[in-house]
């Protein structure tokens, strides 16, 4: 089952700054490796990668929180806006895989960069 969410408008990655989300999926995925991009189109230019956190699980329902995220700098490199999609985003996915299993999608969606005006406000001038 591929879960399906957009990380949109109020939603969006701010460029520049740090991204964490968790994905609370069914199951047991703590033995599980993780890989996830973002990239311009289905099968594009890869425009960041994710990395992800502990996997938590909870045996009374369940279900683990699959953490991950992408630093300020990843964030900074991921360009704002698109000309390739109509949403004005980019696609991404995350895909676990079980040793000894074919990769299994487990999300995915569209993501948007919204520029961030004031970063050089935080930024050492020297």
């Amino acid at each position: 089952m591929v879960a399906r969410y957009d990380f949109v408008g109020e939603k969006a990655i701010i460029q520049g700054s740090g991204f964490t989300a968790v994905l609370r999926y069914p199951g047991d995925w703590r033995t599980a490796s993780f890989a996830g991009e973002i990239r311009r189109t289905y099968g594009g230019l890869v425009l960041a990668v994710f990395s992800f956190g502990a996997i938590a699980y909870n045996g009374l329902t369940n279900k683990s929180d699959i953490p991950f995220y992408l630093t300020a700098f990843d964030t900074q490199t991921v360009p704002h806006g698109s000309t390739t999609s109509r949403s004005g985003g980019w696609v991404y996915d995350i895909e676990a895989k079980f040793p000894d299993a074919d990769p299994q999608r487990l999300l995915q969606g569209m993501i948007s960069v919204s520029p961030q005006s004031t970063l050089s406000l935080f930024t050492n001038p020297t």
